[in-house]
């Protein structure tokens, strides 16, 4: 199983977690992440016995491209569907849109949840009792919000490198041997190496 046990502290408690977290690009804003989830689980009760991390992965999935591929969030539900505690295990998130973006693969999370009566509890989006019509409503309804503010991000980007390729601008990246960092100015000693 590809995840990392944690005790947070010896208290008994009456639920224990798993604590999700995810962050599409790099590792920036994990802490946070655990450090928020972390304040709402004292506050709610309970501890964290495993924590999954995916980082560099999306929780998007364009249209037909089948669902975003994610080890560490299949590797909990995985422990979700084998968990046999009394109380069952509940998964705590920063908020919603770190455990999904795209409603298909949704529905996993909430099978799970909903044949194990796993409560759901995020720092930012509220609680999801995902056994329940209501507790699926509003989660899938965050799920779309989530989808629709990355598809229309995607659609202003997009927009916007457009506009500044067919105006000639540069777009960014690395810079361009033999030029400065700007992407325009050229740099002498590399474009004479160019013309050489």
């Amino acid at each position: 199983m590809a995840f990392l046990s944690v005790m947070y502290d010896d208290t008994p408690h009456e639920r224990e977690y798993v604590l999700y977290l995810r962050k599409s690009k790099g590792r920036a804003g994990i802490a946070r992440q655990r450090r928020d989830s972390l304040a709402h689980l004292k506050h709610v009760g309970g501890r964290v016995v495993a924590e999954f991390i995916d980082a560099d992965r999306t929780a998007f999935a364009k249209v037909g491209a089948g669902p975003a591929r994610r080890a560490e969030f299949d590797a909990m539900l995985d422990m979700l569907r084998a968990d046999t505690r009394p109380i069952p295990l509940g998964v705590l998130a920063w908020h919603a849109d770190r455990l999904d973006r795209a409603v298909d693969s949704a529905e996993r999370l909430i099978e799970v949840c909903a044949a194990g009566r796993h409560p759901v509890e995020t720092a930012r989006s509220g609680s999801y009792q995902l056994w329940t019509p209501t507790g699926r409503k509003r989660f899938r309804y965050d799920v779309v919000d989530a989808a629709y503010e990355v598809d229309h991000m995607i659609e202003r980007i997009e927009a916007s490198k457009s506009e500044a390729a067919a105006e000639g601008r540069w777009l960014g990246g690395r810079r361009p041997f033999g030029y400065e960092a700007d992407g325009v100015t050229i740099r002498p000693s590399e474009a004479a190496e160019i013309r050489r």
